[in-house]
Parts: structure tokens; C-alpha cells; sequence
């Protein structure tokens, strides 16, 4: 059986510096997803609140567990979904119904209501960023290793070879013999 690669690196170790850099801003952004889900509950979206504390899940079980990338990308997969229905939230709360000005409007539940539809899309996009960052870090191609991992980063040379120097050519475009296609040998 020929092995199949997988796209995300398989360290079963301890998390890289960058992953352990950011466990205390997941914890925060996980802090903050509870309170959107505490906002969904008061506002009778019961269907909502229980999708998001299963996303939150994910969230938490992946920091338990030393920031394991997989868990960390379920998390901000599964968030993509709840992001986009936040923004959606956002959009009709703010352009199309009382805005902005409903933050100093002094009633606690529009205030409330505001401030945890304000709070959903910065929540839910923020796991993405930092899982693009993990990834980066652990596949080699981050700032922080200095692009030296396994594939070429952007500022490394393709086909090998150093100092800046051309590569000698050892080939001749358009020179040897044809083979046609179908022949055998």
C-alpha cells in the first residue's frame, strides 16, 4: 500500500513556539464566543446557542490538548458557517436597522443586542486567521522559521543551486530523438 501525504503536519509532540504564542488569544476568542453564545440564549435563538457551543467545543478540546492543528482547524471550519451568518446579523443590525447608535441608546437589552451582534463576526474570523498562521508555522513556511521547511517559500530558488549564480545547463532544448507515442521499446 503506497502511503498517501497528509496536508497537515503530523506532530504529535509538543506544540511549535508560534501555536503556544497564541493559546492565550484562542482562550480570549473562545471567552468571547461564549459570550455570543450567552447573547444567542437570551435572545431565544436556543437551535444557534447549541451549534455554537459545539464549535466552541472544538475550540476548547483543541487548546486542551496542547493546540492540536487538527482541532484547531475544525474549529475555524465549523466557524466559517456561524461567521457568515454573524456577518449577515451584523449587516441587517447595523445598515438596515438602528445601527451603530444603538450602543448609547441607554436600554440594557438593545444595548446587549447590539454589542453581541458587533462582537459575532470578529469572533468567528479571528480562528481563521490564527489557524493559517499555526499552519505556516508548523508546514515550515512561516516568518518565524524563515520559509526553511520542506516546500519552497517565496523567497527561495525552485530548481536548487545557491550564492546567485546561474545553473550550468547539461541539456539542449529540441535536440535528441523522437520517440512516437504508443511505440514500445
Amino acid at each position: 500500500m503506497i502511503p498517501i501525504p497528509m496536508s497537515i503536519p503530523q506532530s504529535y509532540g509538543p506544540a511549535a513556539g508560534y501555536a503556544l504564542e497564541c493559546k492565550w488569544k484562542v482562550q480570549l476568542t473562545l471567552l468571547f464566543q461564549a459570550i455570543y453564545v450567552i447573547g444567542k440564549f437570551t435572545e431565544g435563538d436556543i437551535v444557534g446557542g447549541l451549534l455554537t457551543m459545539l464549535i466552541i467545543g472544538f475550540g476548547y478540546y483543541a487548546v486542551s490538548q496542547d493546540m492540536d492543528l487538527r482541532w484547531l482547524m475544525f474549529w475555524a471550519m465549523f466557524g466559517v458557517m456561524s461567521a457568515i451568518y454573524a456577518l449577515a446579523d451584523f449587516i441587517r443590525l447595523y445598515f438596515m436597522g438602528a445601527g451603530f447608535l444603538a450602543l448609547i441608546s441607554g436600554e440594557p437589552r438593545l444595548m446587549w443586542v447590539s454589542f453581541y451582534v458587533l462582537l459575532g463576526p470578529f469572533c468567528f474570523l479571528a480562528p481563521i486567521w490564527f489557524c493559517y498562521y499555526i499552519y505556516q508555522d508548523l508546514s515550515g513556511g512561516g516568518s518565524s522559521s524563515g520559509g526553511s521547511g520542506a516546500y519552497p517559500g517565496e523567497r527561495q530558488r525552485l530548481t536548487g543551486g545557491g550564492g546567485g549564480r546561474p545553473q550550468q545547463q547539461n541539456f539542449t532544448a529540441f535536440q535528441g530523438s523522437g520517440q512516437k507515442l504508443g511505440a514500445g521499446p
